[in-house]
């Protein structure tokens, strides 16, 4: 399953390129939406920015604190179950696997939901915080199934018993949403300003991606980077990789060394595959203090687990 990848491949660390000579670079606080073209090619490239933004809908459902400001994982499950094959399997991608175990018997049908999106699980992070799943649910089938189980009503919460486990002890149904987190806050309805579409990095990484279907970001101890797949208009599946910089020079610079690296970079962790084997026809722009990587894949996990696995060529996780 994709989220053992995931704890498997945080596990790794100094084996990996996280761990390079490379200097630490400064965090990028600005949003970066304005600025400059690219390197020297324009970008033409589907899902550029403006288009299908169903990740930055579901990111103004979260409340923006430090720790949902961590990591998010993303999944346009409605999308994702039209496209079939690879691209199905994805469909609860951005519940995580620890969500999908515990709604088991809870009356939660997260296969059914139109998105799912959990903040606080990434690189360097203990686990989830919060997780969203839009549409598809029945909030009198997740009280009673819960209810059944023990847990005792708090509001128009349900907590869990002490001894019940799993990742999270709330959930709150409300219309045809739940809402599975650790913290009370994190439940009430997000005020779009305070909410993590509001945030200027994160939104501005958002718009970059554009419209993909399924998307992870973490803002790491050293790069802060975002990820995702989509299909064009001819079928093809493009891996979107965005990072935000202090300033716009500074992109400049990491889009230049990002264009090298997508041609020379071997994986330490792939038997020094190259990594232009796996991305295909890359192009790199730049607006403003983000950069954007645009490359075609034979599958959309293909950027997902280079993503997970610390492998994205001049990108650092540590």
């Amino acid at each position: 399953m994709y989220s053992l990848r995931v704890i498997l491949a945080f596990a790794l660390v100094c084996s990996m390129v996280a761990c390079t000579s490379k200097p630490k670079r400064s965090k990028s606080k600005n949003s970066g939406t304005t600025g400059s073209s690219a390197t020297g090619r324009a970008s033409s490239t589907p899902g550029a920015a403006g288009a299908g933004q169903v990740f930055l809908t579901a990111l103004g459902r979260i409340v923006a604190t430090d720790a949902t400001r961590t990591a998010v994982r993303f999944s346009d499950s409605a999308a994702l179950g039209g496209l079939g094959g690879d691209w199905t399997a994805l469909a609860g991608y951005g519940a995580t696997d620890a969500v999908l175990a515990q709604a088991q018997g809870a009356g939660i049908r997260s296969t059914q939901a139109r998105y799912a999106v959990t903040a606080g699980t990434g690189p360097a992070v203990t686990g989830p915080v919060v997780t969203v799943l839009s549409g598809g649910q029945d909030p009198a089938a997740v009280k009673t199934a819960l209810t059944a189980k023990g847990w005792t009503a708090d509001g128009d919460r349900l907590v869990a018993p002490a001894a019940a486990g799993g990742a999270y002890p709330m959930v709150r149904a409300i219309g045809s949403d739940v809402l599975m987190g650790r913290d009370a806050a994190l439940l009430a309805t997000a005020d779009q300003a305070k909410s993590l579409a509001a945030d200027p990095v994160l939104r501005s990484l958002a718009e970059c991606l554009g419209g993909v279907v399924v998307a992870q970001y973490a803002d790491t101890p050293a790069d802060t980077i975002a990820v995702g797949a989509l299909r064009s208009g001819d079928g093809r599946t493009h891996a979107v990789v965005c990072s935000a910089w202090p300033s716009p020079s500074a992109a400049q610079g990491a889009a230049a060394a990002q264009k090298t690296a997508y041609w020379s970079y071997r994986s330490p962790i792939d038997g020094q595959t190259p990594i232009a084997a796996q991305f295909d026809e890359v192009t790199v722009t730049v607006t403003g203090s983000v950069v954007r990587v645009d490359s075609v894949v034979a599958r959309p996990d293909v950027v997902l687990d280079a993503f997970t696995g610390q492998r994205l060529p001049y990108l650092r996780f540590q």
